[in-house]
């Protein structure tokens, strides 16, 4: 457990340090809209004080929505399966200024194609809609001045002076052409940095998909049963052992509901109930079931209830420990009903046929 937890918070450390490392505003939702991470420029764009006053908020209830009314509506767009990416402008009041965000709205989805949660990215294009309106308004007035050229090349020579002045002023003109030609490569280079930041990102994502295979691969090859199960009680991981303790494939377990699982009421009721304390209350629980029958076993079983909690999964990990008390099909007894079969033999009872095969 130990070993886990410092994987578990090792992937929770790199993410934030990837966070922080991008220079663009990203705030990570999961799948109920609550604020679950986000890095210093998200929280210093949308103007909000500190980052602890937002993480574990729903979104709609926090700042964010009262500056962007239209948050709500277009975020419940990306609620809608296949809905893919939503963008929007939006103009928001920060600080005793205006600042025009591009909004963009990603639904995470899990390997089964459901949503699992949000990202919202937010650019500040303020200085990019200030050059767009200055653009139009030169183009706007070289038109007007390629006009006014047209008319007085008809004049006489008593408007020579006035052509002379409208020169002067095409030379401005081209100045702040070139000023403008000037600002459009200094964006052109921001553009490369941008794709540079976009391929580590991407680099990031691919060690960080790579790390979560080994954590699923070190969790199938644990001696001891494992299951994985997501907020919304859908088995997301049954490995190997479990298969061997419950007699059910891992191909029928995984995707299906826990109520479901063909496993006993009693069974099912009591890891449904822990589940919710635990996601409840965030903390771990243990406890054991004694003289439990479901398929092949029969015996105490012990369960531990861990939260797997992280932007991308909000799941319980349950590891049971089975102690068999009777052998219910071919396979071998565990090791306390070893345990016990030894301590009978030891007082002098006599040993069952099954007993002598074994010997």
């Amino acid at each position: 457990m130990d070993k886990e937890k410092r994987e578990v918070d090792a992937l929770r450390t790199l993410q934030n340090n990837l966070l922080e490392s991008l220079r663009q505003a990203v705030i990570v939702l999961d799948g109920n809209d609550i604020i679950v991470n986000g890095n210093t420029a998200a929280f210093e764009i949308w103007g909000v004080d500190s980052k602890e006053s937002l993480n574990g908020q729903r979104v709609l209830a926090t700042i964010m929505a009262e500056r962007c009314g239209e948050l709500g509506d277009y975020l419940q767009r990306t609620h809608i399966p296949g809905a893919g990416t939503v963008q929007f402008r939006t103009k928001i009041h920060v600080h005793d200024e205006d600042r025009i965000l591009l909004v963009t709205l990603k639904s995470v989805l899990n390997q089964d194609n459901n949503r699992d949660g949000t990202l919202i990215y937010a650019e500040d294009v303020s200085h990019q809609e200030k050059l767009r309106t200055t653009v139009e308004e030169l183009e706007a007035t070289a038109e007007e001045l390629h006009s006014a050229n047209e008319e007085l090349e008809t004049t006489n020579e008593e408007l020579q002076s006035t052509n002379e002045e409208l020169e002067t002023t095409n030379e401005e003109l081209q100045s702040t052409n070139e000023e403008l030609e000037t600002t459009n490569e200094e964006l052109h280079s921001l553009n490369e940095e941008l794709e540079t930041t976009n391929d580590e990102l991407e680099m990031r994502t691919r060690e960080l998909d790579e790390t979560n295979r080994r954590y699923g691969e070190t969790l199938e090859h644990m001696p001891l049963p494992v299951m994985l199960v997501s907020d919304d009680e859908k088995v997301m991981l049954w490995n190997s052992a479990a298969h061997r303790l419950f007699g059910v494939e891992s191909k029928i377990a995984v995707g299906m509901k826990l109520p479901n699982l063909p496993l006993t009421a009693v069974l099912r009721n009591t890891l449904s109930r822990r589940m919710k304390d635990v996601l409840l209350k965030q903390k771990p629980v243990n406890l054991r079931i004694k003289n439990l029958k479901s398929g092949s076993f029969q015996g105490n079983l012990g369960m531990d209830f861990t939260l797997v909690n992280n932007p991308s999964m909000r799941a319980v990990l349950v590891i049971f420990d089975p102690e068999r008390t009777v052998k219910a099909s071919r396979t071998s007894l565990s090791n306390g009903a070893r345990k016990s079969s030894k301590k009978k033999g030891a007082a002098g009872k006599p040993k069952s046929k099954a007993d002598k095969k074994r010997m």
